[in-house]
């Protein structure tokens, strides 16, 4: 960017608009920034994508749909959006193609924060595959002010050719908001490899990084964070599951892409022996008390195990006077084995 001075993307931009009105099409020709990247080898280089929010409206018959609540879908009547209740939503099935029908129907899509974590169950994959997982909105929330957002948000994606390209507006808006558009907001972000609306989500762990890397730029203890959602730290930092996604997702900033992911069941372990030193011990420890444990449980119990589901455990330090000590205490529910 500080090779390109404003006097010369003013000119381009007045150039191009010039350029619109000499030979006007029958339709609303659309403004595209592409950007050759040098140095960049899509064959061993992380391919990325993300979402840039621009200043002004790129594509203003854009058509985003409300899944909402009642309030909701009354608000979204008065204001002239398209919207489609819980009810609406069940009547699909989950037919994939009916799921499909309506990803391609609308652009974008917003959901109430008491639905959005409903939309996995009512509709299964489909709107995540498509690349248009809700946005959240709230009541405190402007439904018209959300649907700008998202119109201001355009997005793109690396991929194997060595050239991006993002829609960044239309000839009928003025220079200046084209300009706006260009300067402040699309080259700047695109170029912008670090921030989190850049980076590629391919998996649960990527929202793991992510949520590790702004508690740590925040400076935030896991304590601080489960007070804010109300849970225990324990909790807090084993689980992000379906009910407490949004509340994640809106503690931490992050895209919303990122709420599917945290929607999904989380797997069992890690296959292998593993390599962290603390995750180890705790490895080691289960392999030398692990069958003196279950003989314990048994006898105590009967045969059966103990849930890893209807669980909880606590972490506390221990004062010691040869140094302080980890103590880690389990509860799980026992489950017997049924006899058929």
């Amino acid at each position: 960017m500080s090779k390109i001075s404003r006097d010369t993307l003013n000119e381009v931009v007045a150039e191009l608009l010039k350029g619109s009105q000499e030979k006007k099409r029958k339709f609303r020709e659309t403004v595209e920034l592409q950007i050759a990247l040098k140095n960049y080898d899509p064959q061993k280089d992380k391919r990325f994508s993300g979402t840039v929010r621009l200043r002004n409206i790129p594509r203003p018959n854009m058509k985003v749909c409300v899944l909402g609540d009642q309030k909701h879908c009354d608000e979204a009547k008065e204001q002239g959006l398209p919207f489609m209740s819980a009810d609406d939503l069940k009547k699909l099935n989950k037919d994939k193609k009916a799921v499909k029908k309506l990803a391609k129907s609308y652009d974008a899509f917003l959901s109430s924060d008491s639905l959005i974590k409903q939309i996995p169950r009512l509709l299964g994959p489909g709107l995540n595959k498509a690349g248009k997982f809700p946005s959240v909105v709230t009541h405190n929330d402007s439904l018209t002010a959300k649907a700008d957002e998202i119109k201001a948000t355009v997005k793109f994606q690396m991929k194997k050719v060595l050239c991006l390209a993002v829609a960044i507006g239309h000839v009928e808006m003025s220079q200046e908001e084209l300009f706006q558009n260009l300067e402040n907001s699309a080259l700047k972000s695109l170029l912008d490899s670090d921030t989190m609306e850049n980076t590629a989500i391919t998996s649960r762990a990527d929202v793991t990084q992510m949520i590790l890397v702004q508690k740590v730029s925040k400076g935030l203890r896991w304590t601080e964070v489960a007070n804010k959602l109300g849970r225990s730290k324990e909790w807090t930092t084993a689980a992000c599951l379906e009910e407490e996604a949004v509340a994640i997702v809106t503690f931490f900033n992050l895209p919303s892409q990122c709420l599917p992911w945290l929607q999904t069941v989380p797997y069992k372990s890690q296959p292998g022996i593993p390599s962290d030193p603390a995750l180890y011990r705790l490895y080691e420890a289960l392999g030398v008390y692990g069958p003196a444990m279950k003989e314990l449980i048994h006898e105590e119990f009967g045969d059966g195990i103990m849930s890893a589901i209807d669980f909880k455990f606590n972490v506390e330090r221990e004062p010691d006077p040869n140094g302080d000590r980890v103590k880690i205490i389990w509860s799980g529910k026992f489950l017997p084995y049924q006899r058929f």
